[in-house]
């Protein structure tokens, strides 16, 4: 078997011919480009036992060959890399005598093979050079089908960059200068899972990336870059789905990724080189403030205006906010995906990959990484900065709440951000703990979080009431306002008690 190291980029089909005259493209490639005719049909049994075990089947037609691969899924931590095997075979049908991957055989179990979508691709390859990596570039257009389904079909427009020597980070760094000329997305989605989304129309879901699992041998240095990644990841997997608009969970998501990859930024202040620390900071906070417009909204109709409404059929004027506040969603979800498509936002990916190879100083000189003077807490073991960061951000909640029973809307505000920060903080570094030990603070966190927010709902609901002014009436205005104030002042008489309770727990790091 052999790795499969490659990055996958969208890009509108509005733009091929520009980028193929793309001037990074142009100064990297090797020699002429090549283009072929690829058509592979991917197979599975009719339960679907090789996707469920995380693997693809495939016998791609190149002119009179016949090519057959088996590839796994990307790793958790690194949806970059996978790994495939490939056998060429003498006829159209997968050949499963020479397959070598024991889990292929496992998850068949002996059960039938039947062809489940093909893909029709015209693909160009330049060979590309780049700071003594090599790669191929791969531009495919086409289409993806599913057998026997009249016209379920979708159609392929993305760039591959495939590693074949060198450190991975060049891809990212090739990817960096393609986009400054022709823009483009990064896709986590492979063909194969486009094929089976589109075979079986389930549309893709929102999913939270694990928390980072950190060793106790780890440096610092590599505990941020694993803490960084696994924020990342999250924003990545929930990109789709938050373009969508289907599921409301993908923005939440989303905007939980990039609120945690701004808290790891926080805890790590100390020991971070300020300006691209503070680079970071800023080109995340503008991305959230899209994520937040669209999330108010989603928050406001799902758990405020459609409740209410359902209590209260006969009341207009609460039809009517929800008129306003789905139309101004609409809005707000449209600003969200121009702001996806700016070539700024696939910078900013971009750079977070490479920022994250540079901090993992990688053998192969992968990046460039941090210079180590900056602190030498980086290369310490991170054991010691977790309980000096979190001791940081718990000294910080205990100022704040002291007298948490007559705190003002602003400073319970200020409290909730903060809880959150030490939330976050807790659950990067819970793997180096005995889990016993963090799951019930993280609990009490969690519990006077979500009392917080409910109070803060009271502030945010006249907000969103303004922003639709006469959009409903002032009976179903005041509906709103009464039912946030009254649930508000449920959760202040709970205040006090989660407080103590919160309290009682003493740090375990």
């Amino acid at each position: 078997m052999a790795r499969e190291v490659e990055v996958k980029l969208a890009l509108d089909p509005a733009m091929v011919t520009k980028f193929r005259r793309n001037p990074s493209l142009k100064q990297m490639a090797q020699g002429k480009a090549a283009t072929s005719k690829l058509v592979s049909t991917y197979y599975d049994t009719e339960d679907a036992r090789l996707r469920r075990a995380g693997l693809t089947l495939r016998v791609r037609q190149i002119g009179d060959r016949r090519l057959q691969t088996v590839k796994g899924e990307a790793a958790k931590n690194n949806p970059y890399d996978r790994f495939e095997a490939e056998t060429e075979i003498a006829g159209d049908m997968p050949d499963l005598t020479v397959v070598q991957v024991e889990a292929v055989h496992q998850a068949l179990g002996g059960a039938e093979l039947k062809p489940v979508f093909v893909t029709e691709i015209e693909r160009t390859i330049w060979q590309l050079e780049m700071e003594g990596a090599r790669m191929e570039c791969a531009l495919d257009q086409g289409r993806i089908s599913v057998p026997g389904a009249g016209d379920l079909t979708e159609p392929v427009c993305e760039v591959e960059l495939e590693l074949i020597s060198g450190p991975p980070v060049r891809l990212f760094e090739v990817a960096k200068a393609l986009n400054a000329h022709t823009p483009l997305r990064i896709d986590l989605t492979t063909k194969a899972k486009r094929g089976y989304i589109l075979g079986t129309e389930i549309e893709p879901e929102a999913t939270a990336s694990d928390a980072p699992a950190l060793k106790a041998k780890y440096t610092t240095r590599i505990a941020f870059a694993e803490i960084l990644r696994s924020c990342l990841l999250q924003i990545l997997a929930n990109e789709k789905v938050a373009r969508l608009g289907v599921d409301i969970e993908g923005v939440h998501k989303m905007r939980v990724g990039l609120r945690q990859m701004r808290a790891a930024l926080t805890l790590f202040k100390d020991v971070l080189p300020a300006l691209e620390r503070e680079g970071m900071a800023v080109a995340l906070k503008d991305f959230q403030r899209c994520l937040g417009e669209a999330r108010d909204l989603d928050v406001f109709l799902e758990e405020t205006l459609r409740p209410l409404s359902e209590h209260f059929p006969d009341e207009a004027g609460l039809a009517l906010l929800i008129e306003a506040a789905q139309a101004e969603r609409g809005k707000a979800y449209d600003a969200l995906r121009a702001a996806m498509d700016q070539p700024s936002f696939t910078d900013l990916l971009l750079d977070l990959e490479i920022w994250i190879h540079g901090w993992r100083h990688d053998d192969e000189g992968a990046g460039s990484a941090p210079p180590s003077d900056v602190n030498d807490w980086l290369d310490r073991p991170v054991k010691d900065f977790a309980a000096k960061a979190l001791n940081k951000r718990y000294r910080k909640v205990g100022k704040l709440g002291r007298h948490i029973k007559d705190l003002p809307m602003p400073e319970l505000h200020a409290l909730r951000i903060e809880l959150k920060k030490l939330r976050y903080g807790v659950e990067f570094f819970a793997s180096l703990y005995p889990a016993s030990k963090s799951k019930r603070l993280l609990r009490r966190l969690k519990d006077l979080q979500n009392v917080l927010g409910d109070i803060n709902d009271s502030v945010a609901h006249r907000q969103l009431l303004d922003r639709l002014h006469k959009a409903g009436s002032e009976r179903a205005e005041g509906l709103i306002l009464g039912w946030s104030a009254g649930r508000a002042a449920i959760e202040r008489d709970e205040l006090e008690d989660l407080w103590d309770d919160f309290v009682e727990i003493k740090p375990f790091w």
